[in-house]
């Protein structure tokens, strides 16, 4: 992964706001490519990163840690979050934006969290680690919550996602085809994985404009 792929995705960006006044809680491993957006989110932007206790982090430990350093941005998996939600949903009281992903979303669980707390800003991410954390986000409105499924949103700034056929030619609205990402959080390579690499990353020319490099996200 290149560093500005992290530099796209915590500066100037248009789905989540970062600052001074922020407090994020490194909830992830650093293993885990959520850490980027937690780390450097606060770091590269003058806010504050808090730090669970070592070890294991359960639904309590980490209650007791948003309370404790008034975590105001926090990233969770679709998973925790459901959990967090069913179990422990006042934890949320002092967060303002709340992320979450890796998975499907809930519609219900979304519905019940901003019933409780409606002026929190929860965000659904998607993306590929190829693709540096986000390559897609959407704010969840009372809109959506009348539908079957969330969405995945729009591309965040400095990033792109097309449907593409298996020519690499955009489909038609309506038409199914592979959604390929792009831009700066765009990984270089499969470490010393060359076939897996040719794979995976493609070249495209996208309505006949300059050619540019994408990940097949399957």
């Amino acid at each position: 992964m290149p560093h500005g792929g992290i530099v796209r995705l915590v500066r100037d960006t248009d789905y989540c706001e970062f600052g001074p006044e922020e407090t994020i809680l490194q909830a992830a491993s650093v293993c885990f490519d959520a850490s980027t957006f937690e780390i450097f989110g606060a770091l590269l932007n003058g806010g504050s990163l808090a730090l669970p206790p070592a070890g294991h982090l359960s639904l309590e430990s980490l209650s007791n840690c948003l309370e404790k350093h008034q975590v105001s941005t926090l990233w969770l998996t679709a998973g925790l979050f459901q959990l967090m939600v069913e179990e422990n949903l006042d934890a949320f009281a002092g967060v303002r934006q709340l992320l979450t992903g890796g998975d499907v979303v809930p519609v219900n669980h979304s519905a019940k969290l901003l019933k409780a707390f409606p002026a929190i800003r929860l965000i659904n991410g998607y993306g590929p680690t190829e693709n540096t954390t986000f390559t897609t986000t959407h704010r969840i409105t009372p809109d959506d919550l009348k539908g079957d499924s969330i969405p995945i949103g729009k591309p965040i700034a400095n990033t792109t996602a097309w449907i593409l056929d298996e020519s690499g030619n955009l489909v038609a609205p309506g038409i199914a085809g592979e959604l390929c990402c792009g831009g700066d959080g765009l990984a270089l390579e499969y470490w010393k994985n060359p076939e897996l690499t040719a794979e995976k990353f493609i070249l495209a020319k996208i309505g006949g404009g300059k050619e540019e490099r994408f990940y097949r996200t399957g």
